[in-house]
């Protein structure tokens, strides 16, 4: 198994579009991807400007240095007016050459939509979609999208709308199943999962708990709401230092056997350990070969 060099992407930091003093506080903050926010954050009457802003913050960033945070927006749902014309605004953008990373599609519940942007800027060759499940129905219809991987970098987990739909609290049992399964199919089509935001954000002890936790289950990072909580989801998605060294290791021994049998601390080596090892490594943003 091999993988390239990749950007981290343990911390995914929200920022509202509507507030453009603050995109250059979210590039610098040490998040590995700070996100403008065209839909929650922004109320109907700024929805438009908060768009303006967001592609001439993109626009003005082009062509940064390689290793630099990633840069997405989550636009309006598609099936609202400013959904619609978000996905426009970015086609057009996209003709100029500017897109961000990412587009992130909110209350995503259908493949359609994936084909919608998919139709619309699919000769852009950096065209990156990610839907965010905030209901069963999402959940339900989260294979058939991901039938669309080519496009999709990763899945994200919007407990809260989940919670306001089905009456849940967002208590860790609640959400167990919905995480779960979240972290099956986005492993089954080999993409990113992002768990939810901590909203209590004096609590980075309750954060790092729960990012822990969610790591433990197969999450790769986590969405934050605020700068604060970033340094704390690095650290919960970063493998320690004992784990990457093992996992060189693993890496090493398996190419050193040429096929023979393979033994590092006690432990046979075989395919799925490598690809794991592999796994271990490209968290720590370290290619393999």
């Amino acid at each position: 198994m091999s993988i390239p060099p990749v950007n981290l992407m343990r911390s995914f930091l929200f920022v509202p579009g509507n507030r453009p003093e603050r995109f250059a506080k979210a590039r610098a903050s040490g998040a590995d991807i700070y996100c403008i926010d065209l839909e929650d954050a922004v109320a109907p009457a700024h929805k438009a400007s908060a768009r303006d802003e967001a592609l001439a913050h993109l626009t003005a960033n082009a062509g940064q240095e390689a290793g630099g945070p990633l840069c997405y927006f989550r636009i309006n749902s598609l099936s609202t007016k400013a959904g619609l014309e978000d996905l426009l605004a970015l086609s057009e953008a996209a003709s100029h050459d500017v897109l961000p990373d990412c587009i992130v599609l909110p209350k995503a519940s259908s493949a359609f939509e994936i084909a919608q942007v998919i139709q619309l800027l699919e000769q852009h060759p950096r065209l990156k979609v990610m839907p965010m499940i905030e209901s069963p129905k999402g959940l339900d219809q989260l294979p058939a999208m991901l039938e669309y991987h080519r496009w999709i970098v990763g899945v994200a987990f919007g407990f809260g709308d989940y919670a306001a739909v089905t009456g849940s609290d967002m208590g860790w049992d609640a959400l167990l199943q919905a995480r779960s399964t979240i972290v099956r199919y986005a492993s089954d089509y080999g993409v990113h999962s992002f768990d939810g935001p901590w909203f209590e954000i004096p609590d980075l002890e309750g954060l790092r708990r729960e990012a822990g936790r969610v790591a433990g289950l197969g999450f790769r990072g986590k969405l934050a709401i605020h700068p604060s909580q970033v340094e704390v989801i690095n650290e919960s998605f970063q493998p320690s230092p004992r784990r990457i060294a093992w996992a060189r290791d693993v890496i090493a021994a398996f190419a050193k056997a040429q096929g023979g049998v393979a033994v590092v601390d006690g432990m046979m080596i075989d395919q799925p350990v490598v690809e794991q090892a592999c796994r271990v490594l490209a968290a720590a943003g370290e290619a393999t070969s």
